[in-house]
């Protein structure tokens, strides 16, 4: 793809503009200048995550952002969740974009939010602060505020790469089983069907016995339930969900470490 052809990137959050807390298509920072860690520092230094307590909100709100269970693996991990400081979180992308040159406006109450992770940006900064993660995104760019051009805080900001060091400290490895519907009786269906292997169920969370016994499950005791969850399976996934929900924690924590020494 040459950069004549760069459009805005679909947002997971949103069908028509990226949210600026995630995004699956990111544009890739080797088209942008790349920010070193002491530039990225400089930039989020007055926005660092409040304490533990606000990380464990967020991967909480991470866990359930989209339909993970649909779109990833149930056992072994093949993505990342990457964390980083985003200055323009939860904002909408605005045209004109061009190259990496972007505007970016705040989510109001007054506006229909398009997806349900969505919400307005003054709500999302209160509980986040500018916590953003990315799914994969090794080589994610976000926008650097360079003038505030309206009364509702709409911003002028150019693209630039996050440091090399944000993806390879801050990455964390996730399934399907982060969601809470990853308990829904037709993922663990179709799972089966397609012949799942638990070899790789991970030993923290009960290793293959654990798999074996929600196999079991599944195969006697689980039955449709178009109303969620399976509160049987909800309660035999939830060592691993806890587990990966205590992961994104430490990538949070680790993110910390790096920006604010």
């Amino acid at each position: 793809m040459t950069r004549s052809r760069l459009r805005a990137p679909r947002s997971r959050c949103s069908s028509r503009r990226t949210s600026r807390h995630c995004r699956p298509s990111t544009p890739r920072a080797s088209w942008h200048a790349r920010l070193s860690i002491e530039e990225y520092r400089e930039l989020v230094r007055a926005s660092p995550p409040r304490d533990a307590t606000q990380m464990e909100a967020f991967a909480e709100y991470v866990s359930s952002a989209h339909s993970w269970y649909k779109h990833l693996p149930l056992v072994e991990p093949r993505f990342d969740f990457v964390f980083h400081i985003d200055p323009c979180a939860m904002m909408a992308d605005r045209p004109p974009c061009w190259g990496d040159r972007w505007r970016f406006a705040p989510y109001t109450r007054q506006e229909r939010l398009l997806h349900y992770s969505t919400m307005p940006t003054e709500e999302y900064r209160a509980r986040f602060g500018r916590l953003a993660y990315s799914l994969g995104g090794r080589d994610l760019a976000i926008g650097v505020p360079v003038a505030t051009i309206s009364a509702d805080g709409m911003v002028e900001a150019r693209l630039r790469g996050v440091p090399r060091e944000i993806a390879e400290r801050c990455a964390v490895k996730v399934t399907a089983v982060v969601h809470p519907s990853a308990a829904c009786w037709w993922v663990w269906a179709r799972a089966l069907r397609s012949g799942v292997d638990g070899s790789k169920w991970p030993i923290e969370s009960g290793g293959r016995e654990r798999f074996e016994e929600i196999t079991a499950y599944c195969r006697e005791s689980l039955r449709p339930d178009p109303h969620g969850p399976d509160p049987g399976l909800t309660e035999l996934l939830r060592p691993e969900r806890n587990r990966q929900l205590r992961a994104m924690v430490a990538g949070m924590q680790r993110l910390r470490e790096l920006l604010w020494p």
